[in-house]
């Protein structure tokens, strides 16, 4: 029998489904084969815990926790560089939102999920995998953040209103992501969204070419291939590794573009009207107010610098799509 690699498990206690199935998430992580099981719910448990794991020369590394928790991860993981070799990964989908597992064809409860890695963890030394570009972010002179998913504008104005009137619901997953994103889609749609709360004084630089000022409705990238509830946004055909997509404010044709704007039939929709999509390898942002990274929030000043973006590292994660 291969030899099995060292296995660190890190578990979120406070992630949105977690909670539901936490003795059974502990068992079946403890039962892992040079597995080490640790649990850390804030930037200072993580650091420890990767840490420990880095000590310990770890070979792959488990995520149990949602967008958030990899968020958090990979960021540390990548500023820090603790790791000679960066650990393959595994992730258990286990928040309140799990797009970034989607995109690694991974869905299910914590538990069910967590089974079928330990089969795949305990039969073989060496996994099938898919490989994504990590984007760094970059906000002014802050340490740099890692992320699968940027977005600002009414993308994080739809992430605020989901911390403050859907999460106490109890609602995880898509579904709850899903009503943040009709919600504002109605209010699009109805005219409600008004002049006051459209995002203003964007300076884009594409690729590091020349900035130009824009009015948006919306700006994000990504280095996935698909978001909430399937939708693929964007159009670009450069073979670039940073997926990004821009809707002006009060773009025309509002009503017939919806469909295709949000499941990939984009190339029909044109700039003139306030659509744009490209795929690049940098993007620059000169910008006040709130963005989000994997749906964590934060806040730039044009007068601490611009939002860089790019993507020069990647991740491979467990392939828990095939069938066992």
């Amino acid at each position: 029998m291969a030899k099995l690699n060292k296995i660190g498990i890190l578990s979120n206690p406070l992630s949105g489904r977690v909670k539901n199935d936490v003795t059974a998430i502990q068992d079946l992580s403890k039962s892992i084969p040079e597995g080490i099981y640790r649990e850390a719910s804030n930037q200072a448990e993580f650091k420890t815990v990767l840490e420990e794991f880095s000590n310990n020369k770890i070979e792959v590394l488990v995520i149990i926790g949602g967008d958030g928790t990899i968020h958090a991860v990979l960021s540390y993981l990548f500023s820090r560089k603790i790791f000679s070799s960066l650990p393959m990964l595994a992730i258990v989908p286990a928040g309140t939102t799990n797009m970034t597992a989607k995109d690694f064809k991974i869905s299910g409860k914590p538990a069910k999920v967590l089974r079928k890695l330990v089969s795949v963890l305990t039969e073989s030394s060496s996994y099938p995998s898919i490989s994504r570009p990590v984007m760094c972010i970059k906000n002014g002179n802050e340490t740099p953040q890692y992320g699968m998913f940027f977005g600002t504008g009414i993308i994080a104005e739809g992430v605020e209103y989901f911390q403050k009137k859907v999460r106490g619901y109890g609602l995880t997953g898509e579904r709850a992501s899903g009503i943040v994103m009709l919600r504002y889609l109605v209010t699009l749609l109805t005219g409600q969204h008004g002049d006051d709360q459209k995002q203003s004084g964007i300076q884009i630089q594409d690729n590091d070419e020349s900035g130009r000022d824009e009015n948006c409705l919306l700006v994000f990238a990504s280095s996935l291939n698909r978001l909430l509830l399937g939708t693929r946004p964007y159009w670009g055909r450069e073979d670039q590794p940073i997926h990004v997509t821009l809707v002006r404010h009060k773009p025309k044709r509002l009503w017939l573009s919806i469909w295709p704007l949000l499941f990939g039939k984009g190339a029909q929709l044109s700039a003139e009207n306030g659509y744009v999509s490209r795929n690049l390898t940098t993007l620059c942002l000169k910008m006040n107010g709130n963005f989000i990274i994997d749906g964590e929030i934060y806040t730039a000043d044009k007068n601490n610098g611009a939002v860089h973006i790019s993507a020069s590292d990647t991740i491979s994660v467990i392939d828990l799509s095939l069938e066992k």
